[in-house]
């Protein structure tokens, strides 16, 4: 899907969609293009990342654009068209270590919930009297 929402808004806006909300959940994307080996052909690596909505968008990107430049600095652009998975695999541990700062503590996930239930509260309480709805007996 993101795909096709890339194509498209390349296709018809000659742009392309960085950032894009679904849910409670935003999608950010970089793209960078290496040079496919033997020729001089450009092709794009896309990084994709999902996070919460409120997460900030520059700090997803920045923490994103040093993942994709490091995995370019370890790779060869051989071993990226290779796509070979088992080799990428030792790469994980440096993309949990890159991304460490964006992720959220048990604690602090509870702590959000919590917030965010005293705010559903508030909200359900200034909004005035609940409506019965009774059933009309003919």
């Amino acid at each position: 899907m993101l795909s096709a929402i890339m194509g498209l808004s390349e296709n018809a806006f000659n742009d392309s969609i960085e950032n894009f909300a679904v849910g409670e959940f935003q999608i950010t994307m970089i793209t960078h293009e290496i040079e496919k080996p033997g020729t001089e052909e450009l092709l794009p690596i896309r990084m994709y990342s999902i996070a919460e909505k409120d997460t900030n968008k520059e700090k997803v990107k920045e923490v994103m654009n040093e993942a994709l430049l490091q995995f370019l600095n370890r790779f060869s652009r051989f071993d990226i068209f290779q796509m070979n998975k088992e080799l990428f695999k030792e790469f994980l541990d440096r993309f949990d270590k890159i991304f460490k700062g964006l992720i959220e503590t048990p604690e602090e996930s509870m702590l959000k919930q919590a917030k965010a239930a005293k705010a559903f509260e508030r909200r359900a309480r200034d909004s005035g009297p609940s409506h019965n709805l009774t059933r009309n007996k003919y």
